[in-house]
């Protein structure tokens, strides 16, 4: 019971290190005249993506690469699933092909890559090499956002421009806050999983996945409920792109080597590449997700989580 409390406590501070992140790097943006949407299409994305970028990272740099690749698969489930989903329970969401058919062109292929890759090889590893393809893919889909956002964005006219220290210092926090809750996270879930006698890859792809897509889907549900439908649908779609492209890519790096899994975390990241075809079909044919679809997605969620666990335990 204490190590749940302390995954618990480790979330919040993932969540609470995520926004002073945020909130720094946006003070900073501010002070050097940073465009307002260049700030947040990368640094706000940066931020939200974090929390499984810091998990990642020291599960790496420790070698459980099956926890780390359950983490990023579980991350994507739960912003597909459950942020879609609890979005249509509380506003109209609308995904136009229109203005988000790039994004969601990247939300498949970077889901197709990783697939494509697992299934390559016998014994289910991600290969090294395919950071370099990860890497073009990013930097490809960091250019078309720079082109969508010059058209709408505007430098803040402002004579009145943020202070550099606090920016500094909450990046500051921000960061340490991060750290302190990947340690947190990371051995206690290891400890709450023997305890349970459960794989920790178990743990990672449900309650650590979900505690780290915490700062995603709430932005995306308090932007829904301010009728703010692109912002809610844009962070849900660039966050899922960045854990594969970003969060994955820098998980390569530092474990140096290829990633490792399970024929099960390989049907982990095929269900990401299935739920997210689901999303690119819904916005090719009615644009519009109902309160039905969402709760379908929400239901399929738990199913797939309760048959996945069932798998193993």
């Amino acid at each position: 019971m204490l190590s749940f409390l302390l995954i618990v406590a480790g979330c919040a501070l993932l969540y609470l290190g995520a926004e002073w992140l945020v909130t720094g790097a946006t003070e900073i943006a501010g002070r050097f005249n940073i465009p307002r949407a260049i700030a947040g299409l990368t640094l706000v994305a940066l931020g939200t993506s974090a929390p499984e970028l810091f998990v990642n990272v020291l599960a790496a740099s420790r070698g459980q690469t099956d926890f780390a690749m359950s983490n990023v698969a579980g991350s994507n489930l739960a912003n597909i699933c459950l942020g879609f989903g609890i979005c249509t329970l509380v506003a109209t969401i609308n995904i136009p092909w229109r203005v988000f058919r790039i994004d969601l062109a990247f939300l498949l292929l970077t889901s197709l890559v990783i697939v494509v890759a697992l299934q390559m090889h016998p014994v289910h590893v991600l290969p090294f090499r395919i950071t370099f393809l990860l890497t073009a893919m990013l930097a490809v889909y960091f250019v078309t956002l720079l082109g969508r956002s010059h058209d709408v964005d505007e430098v803040p006219s402002s004579d009145v421009r943020p202070r550099l220290l606090p920016g500094i210092a909450h990046l500051t926090v921000g960061s340490a806050l991060l750290y302190l809750g990947a340690e947190i996270v990371l051995k206690m879930s290891q400890q709450f999983a023997e305890s349970l006698g459960v794989p920790s890859p178990i743990i990672g792809l449900t309650l650590v996945a979900a505690g780290t897509s915490i700062p995603d889907i709430t932005a995306s549900i308090v932007a829904s409920r301010k009728n703010e439908n692109d912002i809610a649908v844009g962070n849900i779609l660039g966050s899922n792109i960045s854990n594969i492209a970003f969060v994955l890519n820098g998980t390569l790096v530092t474990a140096g080597t290829s990633l490792s899994t399970s024929y099960l975390g390989s049907v982990d990241f095929l269900a990401v590449l299935g739920f997210s075809g689901v999303i690119v079909l819904g916005a090719l044919w009615r644009t519009r997700l109902s309160p039905v679809v969402g709760c379908g997605l929400i239901g399929l969620y738990f199913v797939f989580m309760i048959w996945r666990v069932a798998e193993v335990v």
